[in-house]
């Protein structure tokens, strides 16, 4: 698992952009990025290289993203109980 760090300052960033501002994707995705990135917590991530797909986790919810076009999938954020059911019964659904 690979880590996305955003600190509170918005220092983190994609190429030369912040972090939150690096991605294409509906508004609600975006907006949940800049929420995630001006937390001050580290946003925990996992990328799939066979896939290009990068998932960012932040409180109960997730995003999807396609790394190579820096895009936010369509239909994200998503529960994270509802993407990943198995993390539910150990309580690892919300702030992982």
């Amino acid at each position: 698992m690979r880590q996305a760090r955003a600190a509170a300052a918005g220092c983190s960033a994609v190429g030369s952009r912040p972090f939150a501002k690096a991605w294409k994707g509906s508004a609600e995705a975006l907006d949940w990025l800049s929420r995630a990135a001006s937390s001050g917590k580290s946003i925990p991530s996992i990328f799939l290289e066979s896939t290009d797909k990068i998932y960012f986790m932040s409180g109960s919810s997730y995003v999807r993203c396609t790394l190579s076009t820096l895009t936010v999938d369509e239909g994200y954020p998503k529960q994270t109980a509802d993407g990943w059911p198995g993390t539910k019964a150990p309580g690892f659904d919300r702030d992982i």
